[in-house]
């Protein structure tokens, strides 16, 4: 008798197990996958869980796919990101398996212009400050309503000095300074 009770005490706790597992697996775990066109190579994606804030990025192979794993159900904001291009923003509603239509980039504006200088203060450069540079072009944003403009950004040399090329032609930018050790500067 005690063989009995033992085994259909385990056998509850089996099924009540098998259930909780079972509950679990519905809730909606999901793979999803796409193509960035052109067969774009080493494009960021990242995606935004709405409801939970969790972020994962991955970036595209050499034919512009991408996949992720284990995304629960729920809404999302999506962004895909490659120098040289604007980035695209996508909202999905993401509640089975599958693939994503394609997503088409395009290349950021560009020209001729290039601008350079020097960032020091009182005691000489500074090097490793960050310049980023933001044109009047506009792009989706990750807030509703809101346009970014694009951004260049480089690194200042041990001398202080930095440089931009391949800027576009008759285009106001933005500037931002920031370093570690000083103050960020900013000046439109």
């Amino acid at each position: 008798s005690r063989t009995a009770l033992l085994a259909v005490a385990m056998l509850l706790s089996g099924a009540f197990l098998g259930l909780v597992i079972s509950d679990n697996a519905s809730a909606g775990n999901h793979n999803i996958d796409g193509f960035v066109q052109p067969n774009l190579a080493g494009v960021t994606v990242t995606v935004l869980n709405s409801d939970t804030g969790a972020s994962e990025n991955t970036a595209t192979e050499d034919d512009g796919y991408y996949s992720f794993s284990g995304l629960e159900s729920g809404n999302y904001l999506v962004r895909f990101v490659k120098s040289g291009y604007l980035s695209e923003l996508e909202e999905w509603e993401i509640n089975s398996d599958g693939s994503i239509d394609d997503v088409t980039m395009v290349a950021a504006p560009s020209g001729d212009t290039t601008i350079s200088g020097n960032v020091s203060d009182s005691d000489g450069s500074v090097a490793g400050a960050t310049i980023s540079i933001r044109s009047t072009t506009v792009e989706d944003s990750w807030w509703t309503g809101t346009d970014v403009g694009y951004t260049w950004t480089t690194t200042t040399a041990s001398n202080g000095n930095y440089s931009f090329s391949g800027l576009p032609t008759n285009e106001t930018f933005a500037v931002r300074i920031t370093s570690d050790s000083h103050y960020t500067y900013t000046a439109d």
